[in-house]
């Protein structure tokens, strides 16, 4: 996994167990074992940043989806609500606790009220 991504899981991690308000630039770079000015060479701001964070999950997720969809002629109704249920990048990401952060983010910040929930979900900017 290049550094970009392992910057994103962290930052995933620390919204899932510490809450989005816990998550700043500074505390990213300590978590993810760098310089403020390291990190700042992956992304710039804290918008493009949590852009990105967005974007990683999304992307989780629409893979997911791309890949249930090779196989959607041979699913029956079972398989499908399987999948759902399972939520498979949901594991990864740690999505019971990162769900509700993503929630009250996108309640409070300017910035995730611009993405509407089905371009999220898709992985679209």
């Amino acid at each position: 996994m290049d550094r970009r991504n392992r910057i994103l899981k962290t930052a995933i991690e620390m919204i899932a167990d510490e809450g989005y308000a816990g998550l700043s630039m500074r505390a990213l770079a300590r978590a993810s074992n760098m310089k403020l000015g390291a990190l700042q060479y992956h992304f710039r701001t804290t918008d493009e940043m949590l852009r990105a964070v967005v974007g990683f999950i999304g992307d989780a997720y629409a893979s997911s989806f791309r890949a249930r969809d090779q196989h959607l002629e041979s699913q029956s109704i079972l398989q499908l609500i399987d999948f759902i249920l399972n939520d498979e990048p949901g594991v990864d990401l740690m999505g019971d606790k990162l769900w509700p952060q993503l929630w009250a983010m996108q309640q409070l910040e300017p910035l995730r009220k611009q993405q509407s929930a089905r371009a999220f979900l898709l992985g679209q900017q």
